[in-house]
């Protein structure tokens, strides 16, 4: 938690609960300790998956212990964030219980990629709407929630925090189409080594290193280019 990181999602909690008579109420703070912390235990998660070495310019807990660590860290993270949710109530436990269910959805998708004849972009997005758009639609509803805000209010406000987390993936993407040029640089100066994921090797090239295993997946999954080949082009996506 001592970590840089922009702290959005209880950002938007406080703030979408400006939209009630009670902004200040203390289960407003309670539920945004229980979306960053529901947050940064799915970061552990993410990082031993992606097999990242930093997140928010600290060496991740994978990196600095192991991932059984880093995964029992994550595990100890979603106990301490229901304890809090709890305190809020059975409607709460329920939205979060639903939330934390989407995020699994999502990274399960993740994982076994694009199924034959998909569009890649739908599964991408679909991945970034449960990985992403959920909690922050969570945060927001939390936020107007227990601030008192209006049943409509509530509604607005979630629907609201989903297109920003969908835009999130979509900010994503668009980093992803600018890497996605150098994809087919990559491969013409590395040779193409039977049995090694395209990705790991691109993860090894300069201008692919901001990009997590999960984007470039997508981007070889999209258009994936072998020795000699030239990637599709973004036009054709």
């Amino acid at each position: 938690m001592v970590a840089a990181g922009k702290r959005s999602r209880p950002l938007l909690v406080l703030l979408a609960a400006e939209f009630g008579p009670r902004p200040a109420a203390s289960d407003v703070v309670k539920a945004a300790v229980v979306v960053e912390l529901t947050h940064v235990a799915t970061l552990h998660h993410d990082d031993v998956m992606d097999e990242a070495a930093l997140r928010r310019g600290s060496a991740t807990a994978n990196a600095a212990w192991d991932n059984s660590v880093a995964i029992l860290s994550g595990d100890w993270l979603f106990p301490r964030a229901s304890d809090l949710v709890a305190d809020l109530g059975p409607e709460a436990v329920r939205i979060q219980a639903r939330t934390f269910g989407r995020l699994v959805e999502g990274q399960i998708r993740e994982t076994l990629g694009v199924a034959e004849g998909q569009d890649p972009l739908a599964h991408y997005l679909s991945v970034v709407a449960d990985k992403t758009g959920s909690l922050i639609a969570t945060s927001a509803l939390f936020g107007a929630r227990y601030a008192g805000a209006p049943d409509e209010v509530q509604e607005s406000l979630r629907a609201f925090g989903e297109e920003i987390g969908v835009d999130h993936g979509g900010e994503q993407l668009r980093r992803c189409a600018v890497a996605h040029q150098a994809v087919g640089v990559a491969i013409e100066h590395h040779r193409c080594i039977g049995g090694v994921p395209i990705e790991d090797e691109l993860q090894h090239v300069t201008d692919l290193r901001h990009v997590g295993r999960g984007e470039l997946r997508f981007l070889v999954d999209v258009g994936k280019p072998t020795c000699g080949q030239q990637p599709v082009p973004l036009a054709q996506w």
